[in-house]
This record gives C-alpha cells, sequence and structure tokens, in this order.
C-alpha cells in the first residue's frame, strides 16, 4: 500500500515543474510582443545635429532677445485649403514687403513635413494654399527676410 500511495505522490506533483515552465513562457512572449511594438512603433522623430546645436545655444539665444526687441508679432491660420500669417509690429499695423516661408510640421508623425512660400496678399498678410493631409497638430515654422535680419517664429495650429 505504500508504493501505490508514493506512486499516488508522484502523480499529485508531476505539475510543479511545468508551473514554472508555463510562467517562463509568459515572461517570454511578452517581452517578444513588447520589443515588437518598440521596434514597430518608431516615428523617426529626432533632432539632426544635436551636439552642435547644443555649443551655439548663447548665440540663438542673443538672437532671440535681439528679435524680440523688434517687437513683431504673428497670427498664423489654417482654413478652407489656406494657410494665412499676419504680421504686425509692436503697434499692430502690418509689416509689408516680406519674402515669407513657412515650414509646417507634423509633430508626431514622420513624412508629412512641408514648406512653402507665401505671396503678400495685404497690409502685413501673406498667404498661400495648402492642402495638409493629417488632421491634429501642426508646428508652423515662419521665416520672414527682406526687412532687417532675418525673423523667425513658431506657432502650433490645429487642422480639422
Amino acid at each position: 500500500m505504500s508504493m501505490t500511495a508514493s506512486l499516488k505522490e508522484k502523480r499529485r506533483s508531476r505539475w510543479i515543474p511545468w508551473t514554472f515552465v508555463g510562467g517562463f513562457a509568459v515572461i517570454i512572449i511578452a517581452n517578444s510582443v513588447l520589443v515588437i511594438f518598440s521596434i514597430t512603433s518608431w516615428t523617426g522623430l529626432e533632432t539632426e545635429d544635436a551636439y552642435n546645436k547644443g555649443l551655439s545655444y548663447n548665440k540663438v539665444l542673443e538672437a532671440a532677445q535681439a528679435q524680440n526687441a523688434r517687437g513683431w508679432s504673428t497670427d498664423v491660420d489654417y482654413a478652407a485649403g489656406h494657410l494665412v500669417i499676419h504680421v504686425v509690429d509692436r503697434d499692430g499695423q502690418g509689416i509689408e514687403g516680406l519674402a515669407m516661408q513657412a515650414t509646417l510640421i507634423r509633430p508626431t508623425h514622420e513624412g508629412y513635413d512641408q514648406s512653402i512660400v507665401l505671396q503678400a496678399s495685404e497690409a502685413g498678410r501673406y498667404v498661400a494654399a495648402l492642402a495638409l493631409p493629417l488632421a491634429g497638430n501642426w508646428d508652423v515654422r515662419v521665416q520672414a527676410t527682406g526687412v532687417g535680419d532675418p525673423w523667425y517664429q513658431s506657432q502650433r495650429i490645429w487642422v480639422k
């Protein structure tokens, strides 16, 4: 009788090593899913030439202070397939005679960035026809030349 009791005891404990195997299998599957997700979800966003940009940061701050001293401001709007940028001085008067270029950057997806040249429309307003492929947030980086030093402005817009 003691022999049958020991056989029953062996049968009951046979599953214990398989719990360890099953536990490791779950860990391996979970890690594999996370690795696959991290590899396939890369949006491609990164800063190009970050080291040299970091070295010249003080020059960037000085240029920003000089630009702020002008007192210019912009209002960026996108509606009905047109990008409209209104540039005014500190007195609220539109600034004319600028060569205006804008770069539209999709902050969350690579491959949708666009650069356009805007045409003067009326006192301080610059317009360009533009079809944006995706709704949501877009960063508009404006560069204006023609009156003094180049002037830069960045603004985020929402496209419906």
